[in-house]
């Protein structure tokens, strides 16, 4: 008989003479059966059959102790620790498989018997008095319960003839086979049996691809027909074996099993609609890969962490998750600097806990408590929460970390919004980096910011983060054009030596030399042995790459390189999500700002930064031209000469042009602007209204004269000279708004196009400007035109009397142009949207607007029309604005030339 295991363990059971203490004894474990002999004279004690059904083995998890119970026997085994007492169960599962064929039946054997007895009588009817009723006791009754066994039979075949296949497999108990589990594997279902056997993590290979070899259409393929294909081929079913299979074998299927029970990512394959058949295919054939400790691997050096969760995690009925880690977080100090290389991969810490849930961030209030103000740039974040380079480092890490673990690791295989959500979240942290830069108004601040994106990235990538994808975000922000040397030559001036070499070291690990080989290279060898993030472009390159090759060849067979080349192009990615970044506390502040910026980042766009990159650059690139633009001007002055003061003077005082110091608004500001008032209109008329504010500025004292003039001008000219005088005073502030603000206006409105914004800006100016004089302009017009009024609304009501469709009276809208004080954009938009109200042809508009003017109880036509066209240039308004008094000038006119006909 092949012996299986043999060893000296400590035994007591029933058998030992009644006594409490237990013996060391030689047991030995063969094919289906134990036998314990004693250790000096090798006497057999006793002998168990495993084969027997009365036969049960009971163990603790945490204890060394394992128990067989037989009918009259109990057997206790101290195996002195909890790993050797896994191999002794080892060999024991061993032993109890294939166990041999079961003896006939009762019945069969006493038809056989009778039947012998039959023919050694010779059949005669001499011998029927020798039989006795004994010989057939019971015969009857088991031969009516064998009958009425056929007859429920019959019925139940008669009915599932009825059914179709998935039918018959959806009303059959969970822990029967199917047809499909009982019909014959196909070829690739064996291939993939076969390729879990003989490859080591060949089983998370098939995982991985698992969506993907299921709309293969591949015959047999579910999880439960694979487990029992895998059982049989493993010899620990009760069918016939073909091949004795080899321990690494057996391993590897453990490995998959294992992994299906507590690994967790893949774990989640077991999940679903045969989550059932699954359970009790490996509570049937691998109970042993259920044992917590049953691996073949070092588990004693699982961290201190780990082995307290698991003491006191609870144990669920059906399918035992991996272990949690402690959560308990206790400070938000530094990670280690050295990471413990012995853990392994099957420790698996929890992938839930490194950040915190993206589910309950909302979008943050600012420091100040302003509702009027955008987020704050890096430097303020660094100065407000008081963090250090590497301090913001851990944040971005434990974001990333948890972004990371939010969707499953085989989304990467096919395009989906898991994806878009990552490379939309990376651009956007890209794009806060070079608006973070930009938005400081001094060259020495955004040198300053420079060093400290510099000083993170260098913290990203040391051996305690490893965080390769914001390192790739830190240095594409800082090579992106906005930001290049040439444009901003007098910030990269001021950027220290030691920050220029080390962003020199980063670039040279970014390289994208060879596919960004160096940095493949270093994030596959880090991920193996500590928290790693790798930069996810590297591997979705890998991937779009490997998509013109088949998943099956030419012979229908299955193509496992492409399979094997996905799986180790995202096996950095599954350490990734199965290591976790410890002694760290998530910031709540920090998280919440890298969670929401894309919904803070609105105003954000590559136009906006190449604008505001090509203001800085003309400043910048003047100010290197004359260095004396940034000596102080006291200075200046004190070492002038006599002949050199007016040159001085006008040196210091240049600056004040150029400078952010004579923006109206400053970048911040327009950018809050962006963030909180969504009409690019809205935001103009902010900006006139602060230049009309500001009593240093020309604009404010061109407004003025003109409010001056038309005070006296008002009752000393006629309304022709009003008008010019206004529509010049206008003008004149348009276009000095224009000249001094215009980078300001491009910010605010996001685009460099002229023909866009000038007409908002024109609308803005005149609606800042004319307030103060409108009631004036707008009542000495109405008594200059009182009496073409009174003759035009006489012919608007004799000839629209008859034909009047609509009789309006209290909510006719032409009423408010009688209104004093509107400015004449607000009579523009009155008769605009009268005019899209009506939505019709020219001639049936002209008609409508004629009824609606001579029911009107505003009796001042022509004096808007004045109003309007006389003071303002048209040409500057929007063509939407113009439409509608063009369509009153077309009434009048039509009014004046049906009277010449007459």
């Amino acid at each position: 008989m092949l012996e299986l295991k043999r060893g000296i363990l400590c035994v007591h059971g029933k058998y030992m003479v009644r006594l409490p203490l237990a013996r060391e004894r030689e047991v030995i474990i063969t094919k289906g059966e134990v036998s314990i002999y004693r250790r000096t004279m090798g006497t057999l004690k006793t002998k168990i059959n495993l084969w027997d059904p009365q036969v049960h083995i009971a163990f603790v998890a945490n204890e060394s102790t394992l128990t067989i119970m037989a009918l009259h026997d109990e057997i206790i085994l101290d195996c002195k620790t909890s790993l050797e007492r896994d191999g002794w169960l080892g060999a024991i599962y061993t032993a109890q498989s294939d166990p041999p064929p079961p003896p006939p039946s009762t019945l069969a054997a006493k038809l056989v018997r009778h039947a012998s007895n039959s023919s050694s009588n010779g059949g005669g009817g001499e011998n029927e008095s020798s039989d006795t009723d004994s010989d057939f006791d019971g015969f009857t009754d088991e031969t009516e319960t064998l009958a009425a066994f056929q007859n429920v039979r019959s019925s139940i075949i008669m009915d599932v003839g009825q059914l179709s296949r998935d039918e018959i497999n959806l009303v059959l108990l969970p822990t029967t086979q199917t047809l499909d589990a009982l019909a014959s594997p196909s070829k690739q279902a064996v291939a993939i049996a076969s390729y879990i056997e003989r490859h080591d993590g060949g089983g998370r290979n098939i995982l991985l691809h698992w969506d993907i070899l299921i709309s293969l259409q591949i015959s047999g393929l579910k999880l439960p027909a694979l487990l029992s294909l895998l059982a049989d081929r493993q010899g620990t079913s009760t069918t016939v074996v073909h091949r004795k299979p080899s321990l690494t074998h057996k391993a590897n299927v453990s490995s998959f099993v294992r992994d299906l029970l507590f690994h967790p990512l893949y774990s989640a394959r077991l999940r679903g609609v045969d989550e059932a058949a699954c359970a009790a295919v490996i509570d049937r054939h691998f109970a042993h890969c259920r044992l917590r400790r049953y691996s073949h691997t070092d588990d004693d050096i699982l961290p201190t962490a780990l082995k307290q969760a698991a003491s006191v995690a609870p144990m669920p009925s059906l399918v035992r998750k991996h272990s949690q880690p402690h959560s308990s977080i206790t400070s938000s100090s530094s990670p280690p600097d050295t990471w413990d290389a012995r853990q392994k991969r099957n420790s698996y810490p929890s992938i839930t806990l490194s950040g915190i849930s993206l589910a309950r961030l909302s979008a943050p209030s600012t420091a100040t408590g302003n509702s009027f103000a955008t987020l704050l740039p890096l430097r303020s974040v660094l100065a407000t929460y008081k963090l250090s380079p590497l301090a913001f480092a851990q944040q971005c890490a434990l974001f990333h970390h948890g972004q990371l673990t939010s969707f499953p690791l085989w989304s990467f295989l096919a395009p989906s919004h898991h994806q878009k959500d990552i490379s939309e979240s990376f651009n956007r942290l890209t794009a806060y980096l070079v608006w973070s830069i930009l938005a400081e108004e001094s060259p020495t601040d955004r040198a300053d910011v420079i060093e400290a994106i510099t000083c993170i990235a260098t913290a990203s990538s040391g051996k305690t983060l490893n965080n390769f994808h914001f390192v790739m975000a830190c240095i594409g922000g800082l090579g992106d054009t906005p930001l290049m040397p040439s444009r901003l030559p007098l910030t990269w001036k001021k950027v220290k030596a030691k920050t220029k070499a080390q962003l020199y070291e980063l670039r040279s690990l970014c390289d994208y030399t060879g596919g960004f080989d160096t940095l493949r290279r270093k994030q596959s060898l880090v991920s193996s042995t500590a928290p790693t993030l790798p930069f996810l472009g590297i591997i979705g390159a890998s991937l779009e790459r490997l998509k013109s090759t088949p998943y099956v060849v030419g012979d229908g067979a299955l193509n496992f390189e492409r399979l094997e080349r996905q799986y180790n192009a995202l096996h950095v990615v599954e350490n990734a999500m199965t290591t976790a970044y410890g002694g760290i506390a998530p910031h709540v502040e920090v998280q919440t700002l890298l969670a929401t910026l894309p919904q803070q980042l609105p105003f954000c766009t590559p136009k906006l930064l190449h604008l505001r990159s090509l203001h800085l650059q003309a400043y910048e690139s003047a100010s290197m031209k004359s260095p004396s633009l940034f000596a102080d001007p006291t200075a200046a002055s004190a070492t002038t000469t006599s002949t050199g003061a007016t040159t001085t003077t006008a040196a210091a005082r240049r600056p004040s042009m150029t400078n952010e110091s004579a923006r109206l608004l400053s970048f911040k500001a327009s950018c809050a602007l962006w963030h909180c008032v969504a009409s690019p209109s809205a935001r103009l008329q902010i900006l006139v209204e602060a230049a009309l504010a500001d009593d240093r500025a020309a604009v404010s004292r061109v407004a003025a004269t003109l409010h001056r003039d038309v005070k006296n001008t008002l009752y000393a000219s006629s309304c022709a000279a009003l008008c010019l005088l206004v529509r010049q005073g206008l003008d004149t502030i348009f276009r000095s708004i224009l000249d001094i603000y215009g980078n300001e206006c491009v910010e605010l409105v996001g685009d460099d196009q002229l023909n866009v914004w000038t007409p908002w800006l024109y609308e803005c100016v005149v609606d800042s400007v004319y307030g103060p004089m409108a009631a004036s302009v707008q009542a000495k017009l109405q008594a200059e035109c009182r009496d073409a009024d009174r003759q035009l609304m006489r012919r608007f009501q004799n000839r629209t009397a008859a034909d009047t469709l609509v009789h309006y009276t209290m909510f006719n809208p032409l009423n408010q142009m009688a209104m004093l004080g509107q400015t004449p954009i607000a009579m523009l938009r009155l008769l605009s949207s009268v005019a899209q109200e009506l939505n019709s042809t020219d001639a049936i508009a002209r008609k409508q607007l004629r009824t609606l003017l001579a029911n009107s109880t505003a009796a001042t036509p022509q004096s808007a029309i004045e109003y309007v066209s006389s003071t303002l240039d048209l040409t500057k308004c929007s063509l939407s604005l113009v439409r509608g008094i063009e369509l009153l000038k077309q009434c009048v006119q039509d009014e004046d030339r049906e009277l010449k006909m007459q």
